[in-house]
């Protein structure tokens, strides 16, 4: 019987590191957003709009079929009263993958408790919070379109979008 030897060990040993370090790689690109030409562009100008409560501006960047669904009138009052409480700073995309015809994006926003006019006039530390929310878009005639933008919007719209 063959004796195993150190070189042979480090071999494997090498062999086996190699393989971890380049499924790593591979995951790594497999989640990026890069993957997508023109979706980081189009979320943040999206999320720019939507830090600005520009929301009749925001509308246009939901899909078509969730703007034939959700009017522009029911859209920007329920974005309104959705955000009332809470004023959007800036984002971080985690990563995002492909499901079926859409594009699921984790996404992290972080932003502040908005204050009431009593409160501005004390003096009070800003406390930011991190949301953690999935993004869901989709690309129509070369251009992409939001679905969800957060949370909160499947479940203000009542409006169903299921990407598991």
């Amino acid at each position: 019987m063959d004796r195993v030897t150190p070189a042979m060990q480090a071999t494997a040993l090498i062999v086996i590191l190699s393989a971890i370090a380049g499924s790593i790689l591979a995951l790594q690109w497999f989640y990026k957003i890069d993957r997508y030409p023109g979706l980081e562009s189009r979320i943040s100008q999206y999320y720019s709009l939507e830090s600005q409560n520009k929301w009749k501006a925001a509308y246009p960047y939901f899909a078509p079929g969730f703007r034939k669904n959700i009017s522009q009138q029911y859209f920007i009052s329920k974005k309104k009263k959705d955000t009332s409480g809470w004023q959007l700073l800036s984002f971080e995309i985690d990563y995002a993958t492909k499901k079926e015809d859409k594009v699921k994006v984790k996404m992290e926003l972080i932003g502040e408790p908005r204050k009431s006019e009593k409160q501005r006039t004390i003096a009070t530390t800003n406390k930011t919070t991190k949301k953690v929310v999935w993004s869901i878009w989709e690309k129509v005639d070369g251009e992409w379109y939001a679905w969800q933008t957060s949370a909160r919007d499947i479940k203000s719209f009542n409006y169903d979008v299921a990407l598991n």
